[in-house]
């Protein structure tokens, strides 16, 4: 009897999890993401990918949701040559809502590129709906492994307000409603 082992993503890392209370670890990772603050990582330090019959093809990581549009990106922090060292190879979507990793490596070269991928929302006014930022996989055999998802809630800030300063000339003894446009 020949057993397919399929590939386990766990963004999640060691960080022992149950959100459905279904008595299973969840895989996925839950974080927020404050507005004007700089790129997250998607996953946890620790997450991993583990194949237990060889090596990976590819791994896919795609922003399903991305509700700002342009504003939303993913991102690999990493320079091409450290992820060559790997022997991995990165490819960006033009939109930058996916990056896929490919190359004929262990789960273990594939887990640190994974981790370098980050996310960037650069909108002053984020919708507050979670992202859902799936990875896929795909080993040498070609067996489809089993994906996990990240789900980021973004946070809103009230930003100070902000103007410029206008002059308003008055002849003297005159009366004036301000307006908005006066400001």
């Amino acid at each position: 009897l020949a057993v397919n082992w399929s590939p386990v993503i766990d963004l999640n890392g060691s960080s022992v999890s149950d959100s459905n209370n279904d008595g299973t670890p969840d895989r996925d990772y839950h974080l927020n993401y404050l507005e004007n603050s700089g790129a997250i990582a998607i996953v946890a330090s620790d997450a991993f990918i583990l194949d237990q019959d060889g090596n990976l093809k590819t791994v896919t990581v795609t922003l399903t949701n991305p509700l700002n549009g342009a504003a939303e990106s993913l991102f690999v922090d990493a320079s091409d040559s450290y992820l060559g060292s790997l022997g991995i190879a990165a490819v960006v979507s033009d939109d930058g809502h996916t990056i896929t990793f490919s190359g004929n490596r262990d789960g273990t070269a594939f887990q640190v590129a994974l981790r370098a991928v980050k996310y960037l929302n650069t909108s002053e006014n984020p919708a507050t709906q979670a992202r859902e930022i799936t990875v896929n996989s795909v080993d040498q055999a070609d067996h489809t492994g089993l994906s996990a998802t990240t789900y980021i809630t973004p946070v809103r800030i009230n930003d100070a307000p902000t103007s410029t300063d206008a002059t308003v000339t008055l002849d003297e003894d005159t009366v004036h409603t301000f307006q908005v446009s006066d400001f």
